[in-house]
């Protein structure tokens, strides 16, 4: 285990080379901005961002992803995965100054703890795996705005028939939550939209509108396999 430390705040310079650590590590991603790594395939991005905690001290390890099929002001942590102690299981932060002594097993923990390849071409079916896996674990976000980003690859897929299959099955069980008056419109303003993002003919020109939008051109698109 090495003994050097670094200065116990983020600094600037701190920032860039926690990164650029991160970075060699995840070789297949490319520093999207400090303390944030991306990768790009198709519709879909792919990301590790390095949450920097209140005090500035510590930074916590996040993976997630982000559908770029649908207008978004910024880039989600949809399927948000924080680094899990081995304990415990709980979220964890690394202390900015002992970062070289955590670095290497955080990052390979990190690996192995999301289900789901870090390099290579993701495929519909995996990813639509990711999102139902996703929606089990409590706390997470609300399910009806995956089943937006779900049929949203459906319909990048040119699979509209599929996609609008999955929208009508999942609508009895939106109308059976307690909470759906909370959503703007309701239910059926919120199936009115998702059709209008199926019979859209338009889908892949918004994906390349929000790679410009978001400076994403320097990340490559590696490929994005319809299959399931």
């Amino acid at each position: 285990m090495t003994t050097i430390k670094l200065e116990p705040k983020l600094t600037p310079a701190n920032k860039k080379l926690i990164t650029n650590d991160w970075a060699e590590r995840f070789p297949e991603f490319k520093v999207y901005r400090p303390m944030w790594l991306l990768r790009r395939t198709g519709p879909l991005v792919v990301g590790i961002c390095l949450d920097r905690t209140s005090g500035n001290d510590q930074y916590r390890p996040t993976f997630h992803v982000h559908c770029l099929a649908r207008p978004w002001d910024g880039i989600s942590l949809t399927l948000d995965q924080g680094l899990k102690t081995i304990r415990s299981g709980t979220t964890e932060s690394i202390n900015v100054r002992f970062h070289y002594d955590h670095v290497d097993e955080a990052a390979q923990r990190l690996k192995d703890q999301v289900k789901f390849p870090m390099c290579g071409t993701w495929n519909l079916g995996d990813v639509v795996a990711a999102y139902h896996n996703y929606m089990t674990v409590p706390g997470g976000m609300d399910h009806y705005i995956l089943y937006e980003d779900i049929v949203s690859y459906y319909t990048w897929c040119d699979k509209r028939d599929k996609a609008l299959i999955i929208l009508d099955e999942f609508m009895p069980t939106l109308r059976s939550w307690k909470h759906v008056a909370l959503m703007e419109g309701g239910p059926d303003a919120w199936y009115a939209k998702c059709r209008k993002i199926i019979e859209s003919t338009d889908v892949r020109q918004i994906v390349e509108d929000e790679v410009i939008r978001h400076k994403l051109t320097k990340v490559p698109d590696e490929g994005f396999d319809c299959s399931e």
